[in-house]
């Protein structure tokens, strides 16, 4: 296996640490391209539903497995995907499932008050809330409140993402007073414990992409703070990205720089994130980079799961089963699409249809010899990915 960065996504998945003709489809706030057609809406509608936890309302990160636990993410994420593809009802569940684990959390540890656990589990007792708090997921939960807001108007959302902002404010972007950093840093630290431990470098990818949330959440409350964190934060991000058109995927504050994670290889679908990133933010010679290096490493809308830091080829190291990402799949057809490339995104499209379970849902990697799940497990956010863009393409 690629044991030390397999070894840290199998940590992150047990700490809680994506067809038919390509068309656009009317959500509930804009009209976006690259959505499956109704009939596959409706059997992942289904599926998802299987996968909430009757209880708590949240749903699982996986089927079943190692990652069978209640996440957050995986919530957030279902409600924004609720809110691109028309299904409020399932949008509210889910919005209304993340306040009720933002306030457990508060019940437990009252110092994490306003952020929301990577796991969770349903007890006899209730809801219990896991030992890890990423800033990744507070962005990606505010984003998908925000949206339910803007449905629902309902107070109790927004205030939700008002206090996870300000959770953010108060401990992940506060590194520096809080003696994590030497100096201060306009990115968030990458996770912290209900203990009070924490892991002090920056990450890239899901952070680029959803660092947005500050910028959406300044739209409903005109507050100007939150406007000033996105922009710091956007600025710092624009300028990760390494020669060879890949992007760092880690900053460390102890040294002043951005670096790789691993020496060898980085995340494909963090990549994706990250171009996708840099594309809405017009940044189109990174982008263009990104894609001509891409292009020549990888055929057919097919991604390995490991690309190498040295020229963006497949980054698997000797010994390893080589896997294709669905996720980096899914994000690729997103990221032609907003480069106005629609018969790539189509082909993509076409790919990620052939890859869906008969049943429903996604296995989170192919391989690359047969296309056979590297596991059987079904994983939330893959599924998502592959049928939605979830970001704001406006």
């Amino acid at each position: 296996m690629n044991n030390h960065y397999l070894n840290r996504r199998q940590f992150m998945l047990l700490t809680g640490a994506s067809m038919c003709a390509v068309y656009g489809h009317a959500n509930t706030h804009k009209t976006s391209s690259l959505l499956v057609t109704n009939n596959d809406i409706a059997i992942t509608l289904q599926w998802l539903q299987q996968m909430r936890d009757p209880q708590s309302g949240l749903l699982y990160y996986m089927d079943k497995g190692v990652a069978h636990f209640l996440s957050p993410l995986a919530t957030a994420k279902t409600a924004i995907w609720a809110a691109k593809v028309g299904q409020p009802v399932l949008l509210q569940q889910c919005a209304k499932a993340l306040v009720t684990a933002q306030q457990q959390l508060a019940k437990q540890h009252s110092q994490l008050a306003g952020a929301l656990a990577s796991s969770y589990q349903s007890t006899p007792k209730g809801l219990e809330a896991g030992q890890y708090v990423y800033a990744c997921e507070q962005l990606v939960a505010i984003y998908a409140w925000l949206q339910a807001y803007e449905y629902f108007k309902e107070e109790s959302f927004l205030k939700a993402a008002i206090e996870s902002a300000k959770f953010l404010k108060k401990f992940f972007l506060n590194g520096y007073a809080l003696g994590t950093w030497q100096q201060p840093y306009p990115i968030p630290f990458n996770y912290l414990t209900v203990s009070g431990a924490f892991e002090n470098t920056m990450r890239n990818g899901l952070e680029y992409l959803w660092i947005s949330a500050f910028k959406e959440l300044y739209k409903y409350t005109n507050d100007a703070v939150w406007h000033q964190i996105y922009e710091d934060a956007l600025a710092f991000y624009l300028v990760s990205q390494a020669d060879n058109g890949l992007w760092f995927d880690a900053f460390l504050p102890n040294k002043k720089q951005w670096v790789w994670y691993q020496n060898s290889n980085v995340v494909a679908d963090n990549m994706l994130r990250c171009a996708i990133a840099a594309s809405l933010n017009k940044q189109t010679q990174q982008v263009d980079l990104f894609l001509n290096q891409l292009q020549i490493q990888h055929q057919d809308c097919l991604i390995k799961g490991y690309l190498s830091t040295v020229d963006g080829a497949d980054g698997f190291i000797a010994g390893d089963r080589p896997y294709y990402d669905i996720v980096a799949t899914g994000l690729l057809r997103n990221l032609y699409d907003l480069q106005g490339n629609k018969i790539l995104a189509a082909q993509c499209q076409a790919k990620l249809k052939s890859l869906q379970d008969s049943s429903a849902g996604f296995f989170w990697g192919s391989y690359a010899q047969d296309f056979s799940p590297v596991s059987q497990e079904k994983a939330v956010i893959t599924t998502l990915w592959a049928s939605a863009n979830l970001f704001n393409t406006i």
